[in-house]
């Protein structure tokens, strides 16, 4: 059996550059991120699922203990992430918070007074 690589290639090609073409295609709308174009993909996935839109504790999304509530979450994801691909997202971790342990230490050890760090050092 013979494999046609070329084709699946094509294919491979044209997903990979449909996010960008859609993500052009909100920038043109002036949609330029995925927080921005979140409620609108809120209010389309509520009229195509016929379920409210409810704000709680994260913001606003779908009751997800019902069927429709979840497709419709799930529906909202699933354009986001092509739209925006999860790889184009900030990790989410800063730098600031990846902080040497042995520098803090040494700020606080630095921040006691002369009788502070003489008690220190003698427990030490």
């Amino acid at each position: 059996m013979t494999i046609n690589y070329t084709t699946p290639a094509q294919v491979f090609d044209a997903a990979e550059s449909a996010s960008v073409n859609f993500a052009e295609a909100m920038m043109q709308l002036g949609i330029g991120s995925r927080a921005e174009a979140k409620p609108h993909a809120l209010q389309w996935a509520s009229k195509k699922y016929g379920v409210p839109i409810r704000t709680g504790q994260r913001g606003d999304g779908f009751d997800r203990t019902s069927k429709k509530g979840e497709a419709a979450h799930k529906a909202v994801q699933r354009v986001l992430n092509i739209i925006y691909p999860p790889s184009d997202l900030p990790s989410g971790k800063s730098e600031a918070k990846q902080s040497d342990p042995v520098a803090q230490l040494l700020k606080k050890f630095n921040n006691l007074t002369a009788a502070q760090k003489k008690r220190f050092l003698a427990g030490v």
